[in-house]
């Protein structure tokens, strides 16, 4: 019982940090009184860390759950905050757009250096963004790649320069490897840009990653809540990834059966 105890309260400590980083998003969404191509750029970011926040919640919620049935109101109000601010913030990015695609609107797009500063690589001073993050994994490349181009790639008040800045600042490992040898400057952007598309937009590759990864899912020892929805989040996050690259998943019920029930200890897999 202590042991339980001592567990519970160290995943209650995890799921506070995760509502104090969600409460942040609020705090911000909530700051912004004028729509510019800077805090659009934050809010878009903000809302994919949200989802992330979201499956992290999952995961601590049900892991909590499965030592304290009584646990379950916390995620009713979770999900109810989640929702909301997600709606929230949806609406003020999709307004933005609406303003911008119907015409000319009060909107600051200057993000240019202060008179006198130097324009060169080395002084360019960036606005403050919540980078999306790419790690040189496969299976991160396309989600990296939609934000990037959605907060980056896409955003026309940014120069090329600094979008160089904005991709080496986002790239760890290999990736940043690949665009290391060139030179900061506005024509290598497109250049260094296309090198990485080159080197991760590799359907094939990215398919096999997720493959390997549900044909290699932890078997489970014993009868365990936490362990199962473990496993069937994983590989329903798999499963939508594959789907997402035109895989015929559909199709692909009874071979997903016999591989998630090969993972189940003898008792659920009787039952």
């Amino acid at each position: 019982m202590e042991q339980n105890a001592g567990q519970i309260s160290a995943l209650k400590r995890k799921r506070e940090f995760i509502k104090a980083a969600c409460a942040r998003i609020r705090t911000y969404a909530e700051s912004v009184t004028l729509l510019t191509p800077e805090t659009i750029a934050n809010l878009e970011v903000r809302r994919a860390r949200l989802s992330s926040y979201w499956s992290d919640y999952n995961n601590l919620q049900a892991e909590i759950e499965s030592l304290c049935e009584d646990e379950g109101d916390d995620r009713v109000s979770f999900e109810e905050a989640f929702y909301e601010l997600t709606a929230e913030l949806r609406c003020a990015i999709t307004n933005y757009n609406r303003t911008i695609a119907g015409g000319p609107a009060m909107i600051s797009t200057s993000i240019a250096p202060p008179a006198g500063v130097s324009s060169s690589a080395s002084n360019v001073r960036l606005p403050k963004l919540d980078l999306p993050n790419f790690t040189s994994k496969y299976e991160e490349w396309f989600p990296f790649y939609e934000m990037f181009n959605s907060v980056i790639n896409d955003n026309h008040a940014i120069s090329n320069l600094q979008k160089f800045q904005y991709l080496r600042a986002s790239v760890t490992g290999e990736a940043a490897n690949v665009i290391r040898s060139l030179e900061l400057s506005e024509q290598n952007y497109l250049v260094a840009w296309n090198a990485l598309k080159h080197r991760y937009d590799n359907k094939r590759a990215i398919v096999h990653t997720h493959l390997r990864a549900l044909f290699e899912l932890p078997s489970i020892a014993k009868e365990n809540a936490f362990e199962l929805r473990r496993v069937a989040d994983s590989v329903v996050k798999h499963v939508q990834a594959l789907s997402a690259l035109q895989c015929p998943t559909e199709h692909w019920d009874e071979m997903l059966i016999y591989l998630i029930s090969s993972k189940f200890d003898p008792i659920t897999t009787k039952e």
